[in-house]
């Protein structure tokens, strides 16, 4: 059985809402989320690769001698190769602007603006300190 409810006691694994194509993860047996009007599929990631097929079938019929296929292929690469570049970019453009400007981390949030400095007193009772 591979539709499910929301409420519903299932098997651990991934399940997909039909409705906004979210995937959620059970690590044990439990329920669904939501209520019965909810929908989840239940299949494995393996089952993603038949549309890939079938676009790589469609593929090689519109160019002839399996020229479709390399090509899906080379564009798949392409598009790894692309995505590696830009995560590298964006760690290497994050680490040179970060020693430039004023600890610019892009990455990360911080509302508080930069470290702030301590009170007087603070200071005033490390210098009696030390």
């Amino acid at each position: 059985m591979f539709l499910f409810k929301g409420g519903q006691a299932a098997e651990k694994g991934a399940y997909w809402k039909a409705d906004t194509g979210k995937k959620i993860f059970l690590k044990d047996n439990g329920f669904l989320p939501g209520d019965g009007r909810e929908r989840y599929f239940k299949l494995p990631e393996s089952y993603l690769l038949i549309p890939l097929f079938l676009l790589a079938l469609a593929l090689s019929m519109a160019f002839p001698y399996g020229m479709g296929v390399v090509m899906f292929a080379v564009l798949y690469v392409l598009y790894k190769i692309l995505f590696s570049l830009s995560v590298g970019i964006e760690k290497l453009l994050g680490n040179l602007l970060s020693t430039l400007w004023f600890r610019y981390k892009p990455n990360l949030s911080f509302f508080s603006g930069r470290p702030k400095k301590p009170k007087r007193r603070e200071r005033k009772e490390k210098g009696k300190e030390g």
